[in-house]
C-alpha cells in the first residue's frame, strides 16, 4: 500500500433553476396515455431533443440525452433521471414518489404516467439507434443505464459557481450556432482551446475548420473539425465532408459540430461509416461547465453521437473510481485511526496497515453503513 496521502476533490454537478412543479392538464390525467394524451410541460419543456439534452443532469449526475420525438414526455423523463441519479434502481411508483416529495411532479401525475413515459422513451430511443439514458431491469424498476451504484452516497457537493469567461464563451458559442459560418468556426475553437486542446482555426477551401491537438505527450492525439451553422436542428449533413481532411492532416479523430442534428437514425450509421463523432453545442456547453480535459476526452471523438460517450464521463466522475477511492480513505483513516489509537503494545510489536488489512477494513465499514459493496485492491 502506498504511503501517501491524497487529496481528492469531488466532481462539482450542474444544477438548474425549477419554476414550480409539473403538472398533467386535465385532457392527459383522464386519457390513456397510449392514446396521444400530452402533458403540460411546465419547468423542464422543450421545443426540440437538444432543448433539453441536460435537464435529466441536475444534484446528482444522471445520464443527461433525452432523445427526439420525446415532447410530450421530457419533463417526465427530466425528472426520473434526477431521482436515478443516486445510482440505484427506483420503480415507477418510487419514482413517482419521490418526485412528489422534491416538487418535480405535480399531485395529478400518476404512476402509469410515469411508468409509460419511461417505457416509451427507451423505446424511442433504441428506435433511433441511440444509447437510452435509463433502462429497464427484469423487475420492472429502472435505473440510469450505467453501472449500479452500491456506494454510499456522498455528501451533495457545493453548488458551482460560474465562471465569468466561460459563460461569455457559452453565451457567444450559442449564438454563433445560428449565425455566419466563420464566426462559429471560431467559437468552436475558442470553445476547445478553454477545455485544454491546442485549436487552430483554418477554414477555407480544402481543409478542415479545425484541427485540435490534444498536448498529452505520448498519447497526444490530433482531430479535425467541420462546423456546420445553422437556425435549426442540422437535417441531412454531409459526413463524408468530416472525414476526408483526417488523413491529410494527420490526425486520427474528426468531428462534425452543430447547433443540433435532425434525422438520427440515418445520422447513426452514417457517422459509424465515415469514423465521424458528432457534437451538438450543448455538448460543448456541458463540457465547458464541467471543466472537461483532452484526456477524458479522448473517448468522446470516438465515431457516434458524443453526447453518449459524455454521459458515461459524467456518471463516472461522481459514481466511479473517484467516489470510491474518497469513501475508501476516509473509511481507511477512520478505522485505521481507532484501531491504531487503541493499540497499548510496544512500537515493535505494533500491526502494519496493508493492503489486505485496508480492505477489511474498508468492507467491514461499509458493511455497518449498509452497503452491499466491496472494495478492490486496484482502488485501495
Amino acid at each position: 500500500m502506498r504511503e501517501a496521502a491524497i487529496l481528492l476533490r469531488c466532481p462539482l454537478h450542474f444544477a438548474i433553476e425549477r419554476a414550480g412543479p409539473i403538472r398533467e392538464t386535465s385532457a392527459s390525467a383522464s386519457s390513456p396515455i397510449g392514446s396521444g394524451s400530452r402533458a403540460k410541460r411546465e419547468p423542464f419543456a422543450a421545443e426540440s431533443a437538444n432543448d433539453y439534452r441536460f435537464a435529466g443532469r441536475l444534484a446528482k449526475t444522471a445520464a443527461y440525452a433525452v432523445t427526439a420525438g420525446q415532447k410530450s414526455h421530457g419533463h417526465i423523463i427530466a425528472a426520473a433521471m434526477e431521482i436515478l441519479g443516486d445510482g440505484r434502481s427506483h420503480s415507477a411508483e418510487e419514482i413517482l414518489k419521490l418526485a412528489l416529495e422534491r416538487n418535480l411532479y405535480d399531485s395529478s401525475v400518476s404512476e402509469k404516467y410515469v411508468y409509460t413515459a419511461l417505457i416509451e422513451y427507451i423505446a424511442r430511443a433504441i428506435g433511433n439507434g441511440r444509447k437510452p439514458g435509463i433502462v429497464q431491469n427484469a423487475d420492472r424498476s429502472f435505473r440510469i443505464n450505467e453501472p449500479p451504484d452500491e456506494w454510499p452516497a456522498l455528501p451533495d457537493a457545493p453548488a458551482k459557481q460560474p465562471v465569468p469567461e466561460i459563460s461569455a464563451l457559452i453565451a457567444r458559442l450559442e449564438a454563433a450556432a445560428q449565425g455566419l459560418p466563420a464566426d462559429f468556426e471560431l467559437a468552436v475553437c475558442d470553445a476547445f482551446a478553454a477545455l485544454g486542446f491546442d485549436a487552430t482555426h483554418v477554414g477555407g477551401q480544402k481543409a478542415p475548420d479545425g484541427i485540435l491537438d490534444a498536448p498529452l505527450g505520448p498519447i497526444a492525439y490530433r482531430c479535425v473539425v467541420e462546423c456546420k451553422s445553422s437556425d435549426e436542428g442540422i437535417n441531412d449533413p454531409n459526413v463524408f465532408e468530416s472525414s476526408k481532411y483526417k488523413e491529410g492532416f494527420g490526425a486520427q479523430y474528426c468531428a462534425l459540430v452543430g447547433r443540433a442534428f435532425s434525422g438520427e437514425t440515418s445520422l447513426v450509421k452514417e457517422l459509424q461509416n465515415h469514423g465521424v463523432s458528432a457534437w451538438t453545442v450543448a455538448d460543448l456547453t456541458a463540457l465547458l461547465r464541467e471543466g472537461s480535459n483532452p484526456f477524458e476526452m479522448r473517448a468522446l471523438v470516438v465515431p457516434g453521437f458524443a453526447s453518449d460517450a459524455i454521459e458515461d464521463l459524467f456518471w463516472e466522475r461522481t459514481h466511479g473510481q473517484p467516489k470510491r477511492v474518497r469513501l475508501i480513505a476516509e473509511a481507511i483513516l477512520r478505522t485505521g485511526w481507532t484501531t491504531q489509537s487503541a493499540y497499548r503494545g510496544s512500537a515493535a510489536e505494533a500491526p502494519r496497515l496493508t493492503e489486505d488489512v485496508a480492505m477489511v477494513l474498508v468492507d467491514q465499514d461499509l458493511a455497518a453503513q449498509g452497503s452491499a459493496a466491496a472494495c478492490s485492491r486496484e482502488d485501495v
